[in-house]
């Protein structure tokens, strides 16, 4: 059975994911920006509270089943 506090985080962050590759146009620029799908979207704190969450408690959680 997955640990759910692991499955939350990395849920967590699935949601901050882009999930389909967009073009964007600046109209008074002309420039355009491409997001690729799975692409971080949310703040770079967000990113590494999370991984750090989730590296921790992978380290736990293969504590726990090795005991």
């Amino acid at each position: 059975m997955p640990n759910p506090y692991i499955t939350a985080i990395e849920r967590r962050m699935d949601r901050l994911r882009a999930t389909k590759t967009e073009t964007f146009r600046d109209p008074a620029s002309g420039r355009s920006e491409t997001v690729t799908k799975g692409e971080w979207q949310g703040s770079i704190y967000e990113f590494n509270l999370f991984s750090s969450l989730l590296e921790e408690f992978k380290k736990i959680d293969q504590e726990i089943k090795a005991v």
